[in-house]
């Protein structure tokens, strides 16, 4: 279940993931090639990397 102990806590991540892609709305972030360097950061580095607010 995507590394989760809890298959609750899968609801949790959808709501995070959810919240981070409103965010990029927000900014618009649209182009292909920045949208694919935010989720690859994202992956990486986790959203403490990302370049916008959270």
């Amino acid at each position: 279940m995507a590394g989760l102990t809890d298959p609750m806590k899968i609801y949790d991540e959808f709501d995070r993931r959810k919240h981070i892609l409103e965010r990029m709305l927000e900014e618009k972030i649209f182009d292909y090639y920045e949208v694919v360097q935010f989720i690859w950061t994202f992956y990486r580095e986790g959203e403490k990397a990302l370049p916008i607010s959270i």
